[in-house]
């Protein structure tokens, strides 16, 4: 009970913080850069000071710098233009209790036209834990969600919004939300291009008010997501990772469990296969 208090006063803390109440990290930007014959890519990336959000963050955007690299050396013909890559960031959150960060990225590869895709991350502060839809909210949450997505989203685009398309992009699946950010008052979905509406629609942004989310979130999702402090076998012989389907914590010894029964495990949770976490290093 002591633990489950303890886990809703955060929750309330990091719902209500406001940013200009609660001092947030240190800001700086490193910039990733290349121009050649293939390829010209800029990607660029926040460091806050914080060990746990600065390794993951880095390791994503150097990782997808060094993949265009190979993309535009392998794939691109001589005669092609060269391939480009952009990807910039926003904050969207920096303060005592949260900390979320907001990528686009931008690529042309040669086709008729670029393409713009989004990523995001947000992490419980001061701690670094980085959090995922499926750990904030109860299963029940994700119609509620879905609903209120594809109702805003009808709305803003009017005559020109296609109900199979958005019912497809933002229908109840917790990979429809993927690049969402958490604010003190409200949460927001983006949506890339294609995804609910046609390329030349561009990409959507949804904002619903955490008021219209009330008894929604899981009182208990801080302790959730740092599974060391609840399981006593997060060991180095241990994996867990969270099955949003079934709204709970999975684990395996890898010493005793195939890696195919891993797998088909892990299929089975298909409905956006929640987060996959190994914390027990």
């Amino acid at each position: 009970m002591h633990r489950l208090a303890l886990a809703a006063a955060a929750l309330a803390a990091l719902c209500l913080a406001s940013p200009a109440l609660a001092a947030g990290v240190p800001i700086r930007t490193e910039k990733l850069a290349k121009d050649t014959e293939a390829a010209t890519m800029s990607v660029e990336y926040p460091v806050t000071g914080n060990a746990g959000v600065d390794a993951e963050v880095a390791a994503w955007a150097k990782g997808e710098f060094d993949n265009f690299a190979q993309l535009s050396t392998e794939d691109r013909q001589p005669d092609e233009a060269a391939y480009e890559l952009e990807i910039t960031f926003e904050v969207e959150r920096n303060d005592a209790t949260g900390f979320a960060v907001l990528f686009t990225e931008y690529t042309f590869t040669g086709g008729a036209h670029p393409n713009s895709d989004f990523t995001t991350f947000n992490y419980v502060m001061p701690e670094g834990w980085r959090v995922y839809l499926p750990e904030i909210f109860q299963a029940k949450a994700l119609k509620t969600i879905s609903s209120l997505a594809v109702a805003a989203l009808k709305k803003d685009m009017g005559g020109d919004a296609d109900s199979e398309t958005i019912a497809d992009g933002a229908g109840p699946a917790w990979d429809n939300f993927d690049d969402f950010t958490l604010k003190a008052d409200r949460l927001d979905l983006n949506f890339s291009a294609y995804q609910v509406a046609a390329y030349a629609a561009g990409p959507q942004f949804v904002s619903i008010p955490l008021s219209k989310l009330k008894g929604l979130m899981r009182p208990d999702w801080k302790a959730a997501t740092k599974p060391s402090s609840l399981f006593p076998n997060c060991s180095p012989g241990w994996v867990w990772y969270f099955c949003s389907c079934r709204s709970r914590w999975l684990s395996w010894r890898k010493s005793s469990t195939p890696l195919r029964a891993m797998q088909q495990e892990m299929r089975f949770c298909s409905q956006g296969e929640g987060s996959s976490i190994c914390p027990c290093r």
